[in-house]
């Protein structure tokens, strides 16, 4: 990470004050990794793109909205580290055993899906072994979860197989990785008590590690290393902003961010040694998400910005509002730190809820949320169409709609994938957690995911087309966002620019019809809507994209 010259000092103190070496810790019960030739499986114990030409018909839920695209010249990407994400829990993905239970297989045999879509890379919420649903208190962090690895007719589809599998289809793989607690049933915890501060951000049973000890440093540092050597293209890491925290709870007043920075550096470090390609995003979600951004200090590639989902909801449901300045206003606070700092996008995930519902326990101030087709599809092409790393939750690209019956958000979040009959069954991994376990799974289109994946006019094919786009013109990835001048009033948009070419993005959300020429110099990407000699009537909330 490029950082600017005026900090080299600071980023240097902090590397020196925690060093880079890598101290071995003490050999005891499961807290270095297993062996390789320990007789376990690869050290566990037991257990297309869709680059579309000519005319696309996309049309909006009871509308006639057809969309249009051809495609302008290529500047590829560059930066390998600008990718398309997408986000999903094992559990509730694909399930290949019929246990009720997904699993690494079932993902497997929906990688067509995944990469039709476009997506590039896949975060796996936390695969390691845990007693919760969530998984996000680890018991062991050398062991898979082993509901995730099944065997059918004699053959292992562990962990190793989906890697091989998503790289041979140029899928990188992230794990999510939580180390600032542990589950009070992890060894630590039971043999090296003196590892823990005492406390506890996420709860009782989630006990913080003290980063003040050597050990707990080195430690986790070699669990990061054998994840890598394993396979694992990089980490999401989970709560990374507690590291260092005085007090017992969520009052980010107490948390010691310089601690924070130098530790992660340092950890950074020894992951780059490992694979200098390995992409490290954070996690910092704290009621002020601009503090996000100051780990652009920290040595992680990317972090995720939280403001995005005020952004896009403004710029989906308000004529009008500002979203370049917004945009701009979030990157200059990292350009000021990084040059190449790539911040993440995220409309939804586990933690906030999901784009496309309002959930029961959330207030109107912080639930972000659209309900119609054309909404959710512009909301999606404008995460899509803003440079950075856009993250796409699982099922977001059907407009998918968690429920729980129980009215408990944190289930409604998971929701089981709609795939056809296939899918898996939330009573199966929720059950003893919260009343019965039953949570319901619905789509914008009232359809499944393969209805959609071989529907014209579904926001799957929207969004793919948009994603396909994105991977072939370098300005959406890592572009300087300005206004388009002399727009209509009555219309909204953003010029992207990276010094090869230019390509514009205007939209609609006038709640009428407005007419849009194309400049006659252009040419078109994408558009909801027929264009006729470079003219097109944009319906409300529909949008066009053109490159110069």
């Amino acid at each position: 990470m490029k950082v600017k010259r005026y900090l080299f000092p600071l980023i240097a103190s902090m590397l020196l004050l925690g060093g880079c070496g890598n101290n071995s810790t003490a050999s005891t019960n499961n807290n270095n990794p297993p062996s390789e030739n320990d007789g376990s499986n690869n050290g566990q114990s037991d257990g297309g793109n869709n680059n579309q030409s000519g005319n696309n018909n996309n049309q909006g839920s009871g509308g006639n909205n057809q969309g249009q695209q051809s495609q302008g010249g290529d500047n590829l990407p560059t930066d390998k580290r600008y990718k398309t994400y997408y986000q999903l829990l094992v559990y509730s993905f694909a399930d290949s055993n019929n246990d009720g239970i997904g699993d690494f297989k079932g993902i497997v045999d929906k990688l067509d899906y995944l990469v039709n879509l476009g997506v590039e890379g896949i975060w796996l919420s936390p695969v390691l072994e845990s007693k919760s649903y969530h998984a996000y208190d680890v018991t062991n962090y050398y062991k898979i979860n082993p509901s995730y690895e099944v065997t059918i007719s004699n053959k292992k589809y562990d962990y190793k197989y989906l890697l091989d599998e998503c790289h041979k289809k140029g899928i990188s793989v992230l794990m999510d990785l939580v180390l600032n607690h542990t589950s009070t049933s992890h060894d630590w915890y039971r043999d090296h008590r003196n590892w823990y501060s005492g406390k506890n951000v996420f709860g009782d049973a989630m006990p913080d590690l003290d980063y003040s000890k050597t050990e707990v440093q080195n430690a986790v540092i070699e669990v990061g290393k054998y994840w890598l050597n394993q396979g694992f293209d990089g980490y999401r890491l989970d709560a990374a902003m507690w590291l260092y925290n005085s007090s017992g709870g969520t009052n980010a007043s107490s948390v010691d961010h310089e601690k924070n920075y130098e530790y992660w550096n340092k950890w950074c470090g020894e992951m780059k040694k490992v694979n200098k390609d390995a992409y490290i995003i954070g996690e910092v979600l704290n009621y002020d998400h601009d503090k996000a951004f100051e780990y652009a200090y920290s040595g992680f590639d990317s972090t995720f910005n939280f403001n995005v989902r005020t952004q896009i909801e403004n710029a989906v449901k308000n004529k009008g509002y500002d979203y370049v300045s917004a945009y701009n206003n979030d990157l200059d606070k990292v350009r000021r730190i990084s040059d190449d700092f790539i911040l993440g996008r995220p409309l939804s995930n586990h933690d906030v809820g999901r784009f496309t519902s309002y959930h029961k326990g959330m207030s109107d101030e912080s639930a972000h949320y659209v309900t119609s087709f054309e909404d959710i599809r512009l909301a999606n092409a404008l995460n899509i169409l803003t440079p950075g790393n856009a993250f796409i939750y699982y099922g977001d690209e059907l407009g998918l709609k968690g429920t729980c019956d129980q009215g408990w958000d944190d289930m409604a979040f998971r929701t089981p994938m709609p795939f056809g009959t296939e899918r898996t069954n939330s009573q199966t991994y929720f059950q003893g957690f919260k009343g019965d376990g039953r949570t319901t799974s619905v789509t914008l289109s009232g359809k499944t995911a393969e209805q959609d994946m071989a529907d014209n006019n579904s926001l799957y094919k929207s969004l793919s087309t948009l994603i396909n786009i994105k991977k072939k013109h370098n300005a959406i990835n890592e572009g300087d966002m300005s206004k388009i001048s002399g727009l209509n009033s009555d219309l909204s948009g953003f010029k992207l620019t990276d010094g090869k070419e230019d390509i514009y993005v205007v939209y609609n959300v006038s709640g009428s019809s407005v007419n849009y020429s194309i400049p006659s110099d252009m040419k078109l990407l994408y558009s909801n809507d027929p264009v006729t000699n470079n003219s097109v009537s944009l319906s409300n909330k529909s949008f066009v994209l053109y490159v110069k």
